[in-house]
This record gives structure tokens, C-alpha cells and sequence, in this order.
């Protein structure tokens, strides 16, 4: 099981793999002293893994009575699960380049694998543990929120991975909380709703057009958003200078990608509740399992609104891995009484290798089945996000763009330049090169955020979908690069505008 466990744990450009074997050459490579280097510093720094994890357990087991409520239980197991996920991302990071650490740092993942195997999956007092503070909380919690519910009934589908350890008393148990868990609402994202009045109570609320933002954000957890991005400040720098961006928009809806944390969820929320009074976000299943394979992270998506949303649903993609639960997000915008659209978000597949391209076909496909579920004649469907389908690369997933949807931003770009780009590998080759001389630098300008207007469906006639509106799309720039330092995310956003043809 153990060797199936970490098939992708952290997507690269090859430009960046490339950049990272360059940097490799220099002593001022980790300015940050994060990563460690030398086989020395993989070593101490598997051991501080390793005594965080004990230390984490033993936390966890000591709690006193008083303070066994869902939420402090729930936290500090996600934080666990956090950790764990900080400390793959940082060794797996150094697999991809060729420092002289890189061979320790492969060795060091099948060690801490092992590891976690014996201290979580295979240690029977922390599942009897779990299993008894899941109970009071089903039994007597009646706080519990349906997402707190989604997490603990997704806790309890993990015990099928160690039944055999399991009396038949126990499997009892787990079987009967189950079955009362799920009579109840649950939800694998949370819901806020602010003091803001939505646009629905206006007088003339129906609107004569729709505004919809979608961005990559690059709220990556931990310290670590260079990792991914090149963006030097962690996500806590960068919220309150994102918000402002965004506000400055006035988008009647918000999409945004890669917020991971909850925490980053509710700092968001805070950064634009004057505004916006409907929120979800955290979606997608995170926790920590009695199985290596459920350690992971959020989908990452996030969605604001000015408008009632009616029927939210997140779906986990069929073809997902490590480290991110893959996913789409979709919904009903309304003006309290009628539909005005159907809005689908996502983030899809990393990586521009011919596997991965695959798997972004299988997700846009599956994406196209649940619009063809939800098929409603008379509002428009609309799919943005980072779909992480390369412009102009003709792979399967954008055949499938073409064929089925209005492109607006894309329809008269022949070529992609720094005017275009919606992200770029700038700043992260910036970060990494020792001489930080612009010329130097390979920016591998790309198109791969996406906001599409449905116009047809691979199981219907085209003229089953409605086609009486249209879209523009605009971009609004996140990052200077001239300025590398200031960078908001990696990623512009897209802005675009839905509204009836004849307007």
C-alpha cells in the first residue's frame, strides 16, 4: 500500500525544474533556510518531522476532559494533517531538482511513510481514542455543523482500512455512529453568510447583467507560496492587498482557487463581508484518515456572492491524487426568486505531461455530465477557474473547450505575451536565480485560467443549450513583474460579464 501512497505530490514546470538545477550552482539558493540541502540537513530535518509527529499524537491524546469539543478535536487533527502534508511537499520538492540532498530526500519520504504507518494507521489507542471522542460528538453535540459532520463521517469511512485490528464490538460502533451521522445534514465545505444585505433586496433586483471574477490565488499553506509560485509572502501578507484588488472590481460573484486552509477561508470572508454576504469555502474532504492514502489537502476553492446561491454542491473529481482533493464547485445564482445563471468552478489537473493531460479531459468531461444533469434552457452555464489547460496546446481538454464552449478572452489571442498571460513562471525562476537579472530569467508566459460560456453539450444537440447570452471577458492584473517582490499571486484574474444578447 505504502508505494502507491506518493504517485504526485508536488507539480513543476520543466522551465522551473530546469531553473531550480540552475540555482543549484549558487550558496543563496534557501533564503528562507526552509529547505534543508545537505544530506546532514535532510536527516535532522526528518527527525524533527518525525518528533513533531509524536508530539502532535501525544497532544492529541492528552486532552482533558473539558476540552474534547468538536472544534478543538477536529483542529488540531487537520493541523496534524497540515504538517505531515508541509513536510512531503518540502522533501518531494527537492526530489525534482539536483542538489546533493536529492537522493537523502527520496529515501528520507519512504522513512517518514513508514513512520507515519506505524504512529497513526497502526496505533491502536489513538483510533480507540478518535473513535470515542466521534461518538460524544454525534451523541451529544448538537452544535455540530454539517461540515464538522462531513469530517467526522469521513474519519469513520477511514476505519475500513484497519477493521481487521477492529473488534467486533468496535465495528459495530462504527457502523451504527455512521448511520446516525448521515441522517443529518453534512456538507464538505463551509457556509458564511455576513450582515450585508444582498443584492436580492433591492428594489429592482434583477440584474441586466452578471459579474463574475475568477482567480488563482496562490494560498498555498505554510510557508512555502514560492514553492509553488514564486510569490515570496505567505497568504496572511497577501489577503488584506488581494481583497483590495478584488473589491475594486465590484464582481457581483467571486471564484477564487488554491485557498486551502479554512483559515485562509475565514480571513477572506473577513477582508470582504462589507461587500459580499454569501460565502463557501474549505470545500472538499481533508481529513486525515486510518490511511496514508487520505492524507491531503482541499480543493482550494472559494466562491463569494452578492447574490443568493441555491443548490451548492462540490464534487471530487473521479481522477484526483496527492496532494489536493481535485474538484468543481457548482451552483445556482439567483435574485432571490428567479435563476439567473448556473455557475460551475474548478481547479483541474497540474502538469503538461500527456498522463496529466488525460486526466484534465476526464475532469472537464465529468464536468460536462453534471451540466448536462443540471441542464436548464433558459439561464446561461458558465465554467471558469485554473483549468491548467495550456493555450494553444491542443491537448484533449481544450478540443473539448473549443467544442463546447465561448471562449471571449482567448477567441482573438494569437500568441501569449506578457500582456496576456494569465500566469508565468517569472517569479518563481526570480526567487531561485542568483543573479535576479530580468533578461536572464525565462518568464514562460502561459494561458491557463479559463471563463467559458457553455454553448453546446457532447450528449445533446446544441440547440438543447441555451443561447441567448453572451460574455466578455477582461483581465485584471494581480502582479507586476517588474516588481516581484509585491506579487499578489502568480496568476491575473479574469473578469468577465454575462449578459442576453440583445442588450
Amino acid at each position: 500500500m505504502l508505494k502507491n501512497i506518493l504517485l504526485v505530490v508536488l507539480i513543476f514546470p520543466i522551465t522551473f525544474v530546469a531553473a531550480l538545477r540552475d540555482s543549484s550552482k549558487t550558496d543563496s539558493f534557501d533564503q528562507h533556510g526552509v529547505l534543508p540541502l545537505t544530506s546532514e540537513e535532510v536527516s535532522q530535518y526528518l527527525r524533527q518531522a518525525q518528533d513533531n509527529l509524536l508530539q502532535s499524537v501525544d497532544a492529541l491524546l492528552s486532552i482533558p476532559d473539558h476540552q474534547k469539543t468538536s472544534e478543538n478535536i477536529l483542529r488540531r487533527w487537520n493541523h496534524l494533517n497540515s504538517e505531515l502534508l508541509g513536510n512531503f511537499s518540502v522533501l518531494t520538492f527537492l526530489t525534482q531538482t539536483e542538489f546533493p540532498s536529492k537522493g537523502y530526500a527520496a529515501q528520507a519520504i519512504a522513512e517518514l511513510q513508514a513512520f507515519i504507518f506505524k504512529v497513526l494507521v497502526q496505533n491502536g489507542k489513538l483510533s480507540h481514542f478518535l473513535m470515542t471522542c466521534s461518538k460524544e460528538m454525534i451523541l451529544q453535540d448538537t452544535s455540530l455543523t454539517p461540515y464538522e459532520r462531513h469530517e467526522i463521517q469521513h474519519l469513520l469511512d477511514s476505519y475500513e482500512n484497519i477493521k481487521d485490528r477492529l473488534t467486533k464490538e468496535e465495528q459495530r460502533t462504527i457502523s451504527q455512529l455512521k448511520e446516525i451521522n448521515a441522517k443529518h445534514d453534512s456538507n464538505p465545505f463551509i457556509y458564511l453568510e455576513s450582515a450585508t444585505p444582498s443584492k436580492a433586496t433591492l428594489q429592482d433586483n434583477t440584474p441586466k447583467q452578471l459579474t463574475i471574477l475568477t482567480l488563482n490565488t496562490c494560498f498555498v499553506p505554510g510557508n512555502f507560496p514560492y514553492l509553488y509560485g514564486g510569490v515570496i509572502q505567505p497568504w496572511q501578507k497577501r489577503v488584506l492587498p488581494l481583497a483590495k484588488k478584488i473589491l475594486e472590481t465590484h464582481a457581483d460573484v467571486i471564484c477564487l482557487q488554491e485557498v486551502h486552509e479554512e483559515e485562509a477561508s475565514l480571513a477572506l470572508y473577513e477582508a470582504l463581508k462589507n461587500e459580499y454576504t454569501y460565502f463557501y469555502g474549505a470545500m472538499g474532504p481533508r481529513v486525515l484518515g486510518f490511511s496514508l492514502n487520505t492524507l491531503g489537502r482541499p480543493s482550494g476553492l472559494f466562491v463569494a456572492s452578492k447574490y443568493p446561491i441555491e443548490n451548492p454542491q462540490f464534487t471530487r473529481f473521479a481522477e484526483t491524487g496527492f496532494p489536493m482533493n481535485y474538484g468543481f464547485f457548482d451552483f445556482t445564482i439567483t435574485d432571490g426568486t428567479t435563476a439567473l445563471g448556473h455557475i460551475y468552478t474548478t481547479h483541474m489537473q497540474s502538469l503538461n505531461w500527456d498522463q496529466f493531460a488525460q486526466i484534465r479531459a476526464l475532469q472537464l468531461e465529468q464536468i460536462l455530465e453534471k451540466m448536462h444533469e443540471d441542464l436548464d434552457r433558459t439561464i446561461p452555464f458558465f465554467l471558469c477557474g485554473d483549468l491548467n489547460i495550456p493555450y494553444g496546446s491542443k491537448e484533449p481538454a481544450e478540443a473539448l473547450v473549443c467544442k463546447h464552449f465561448h471562449n471571449d478572452y482567448n477567441k482573438d489571442q494569437s500568441e501569449i505575451n506578457k500582456n496576456n498571460r494569465t500566469c508565468t513562471d517569472y517569479f518563481t525562476n526570480w526567487f531561485f536565480s542568483s543573479t535576479k537579472d530580468p533578461e536572464s530569467i525565462d518568464p514562460n508566459f502561459q494561458i491557463i485560467d479559463y471563463a467559458l460560456l457553455l454553448r453546446s453539450l457532447p450528449f445533446s444537440p446544441e440547440t438543447l443549450v441555451c443561447q441567448e447570452y453572451d460574455i466578455k471577458t477582461v483581465l485584471v492584473p494581480m502582479n507586476d513583474l517588474s516588481k516581484p517582490e509585491s506579487a499578489v499571486s502568480d496568476h491575473h484574474a479574469l473578469l468577465t460579464t454575462i449578459q442576453p444578447k440583445h442588450l
